[in-house]
């Protein structure tokens, strides 16, 4: 049985973001697990406002990550971004939109994760420790059941990101 996950609120400061599928897997005798159904739903309305919180940390992180020059202000723009975050779910938290997964939290989920395993990687570094909020949040978000069964290894987001930042 599906039910809705949010209330539907509409007008002009609301916006739906987006829908969930849900995949039902089964175990092959030989071993091989397949997606049996998807199962479509929507997941939310977030406020026109919120809907884009968090959106310039990914090409923040891409800057760094490519940067040669440790002087060039690419890995302060990121810590900017994720200073905004931080304050935001320190406001509004413990997810980008409260109380309730958005398509939001899905779609920083795994750029976050990118960023941790990259730079963590290639350049040594990690989301500063005053960032309280938003290690709770990556915390929050990647001990999540369906995070956790869709998540890339960490060599292959290495090895995805190791032509970029020999580039």
């Amino acid at each position: 049985m599906l039910k809705r996950l949010f209330f539907h609120q509409s007008g002009p400061n609301f916006k739906q973001i987006g829908y969930a599928v849900s995949v039902v897997f089964n175990q092959a005798k030989d071993g091989h697990r397949y997606a049996e159904f998807f199962v479509v739903h929507p997941i939310g309305y977030v406020q026109r406002a919120i809907a884009n919180q968090g959106s310039k940390i990914f090409p923040k992180f891409v800057a760094f990550l490519k940067s040669k020059d440790a002087n060039d202000g690419t890995e302060q723009a990121l810590v900017e971004e994720l200073k905004a975050l931080d304050e935001h779910l320190k406001n509004h938290g413990p997810y980008v939109n409260g109380e309730k997964i958005t398509a939001v939290d899905l779609s920083l989920g795994p750029k976050l994760y990118h960023l941790e395993v990259a730079l963590g990687h290639f350049k040594k570094w990690t989301i500063p420790e005053s960032l309280t909020h938003v290690h709770n949040y990556t915390k929050l978000l990647f001990s999540g059941e369906s995070f956790k069964k869709t998540n890339a290894a960490k060599e292959h987001v290495v090895a995805g990101w190791g032509s970029k930042v020999s580039a």
